[in-house]
């Protein structure tokens, strides 16, 4: 029998042999198979961050920046200033764009209205 596993960010194992002895299930993978890592492709990051991998660092960041704090969307742009100062996020977007972007990357937890008053500033 064949096994495929996916998830979010895409197949993990495939091509894998199950074998279920009395209510039992084990997994046996090739050896060349290994678990693919999560990756974050938005057209925000810069190649400055995709060479160096730092998508993931950045998306951690920013999502950091929302904890913790009552005005989340000022957190949030000041970190997005902040890495777009150090060359990781690009500039040039406008606020429309990046709210979407970043909505996608990570759930935001206001609306568009709340980031643009401050990205714009």
């Amino acid at each position: 029998m064949s096994l495929f596993i996916n998830n979010n960010s895409g197949p993990i194992y495939s091509e894998c042999n199950v074998t279920i002895n009395h209510g039992q299930t084990t997994v046996q993978q090739p050896e060349d198979i290994t678990p693919e890592p999560a990756t974050v492709t938005s057209c925000v990051f810069t190649k400055k961050a995709r060479q160096e991998q730092k998508e993931a660092d950045i998306t951690a960041a920013l999502q950091r920046s929302l904890s913790g704090r009552n005005d989340k969307a000022r957190a949030l742009v000041e970190e997005v200033r902040k890495w777009q100062k150090d060359g990781y996020l690009d500039p040039n977007y406008n606020a429309r764009v990046m709210y979407d972007e970043l909505n996608r990357i990570i759930t935001l937890p206001f609306q568009y209205d709340g980031f643009r008053k401050y990205y714009n500033e």
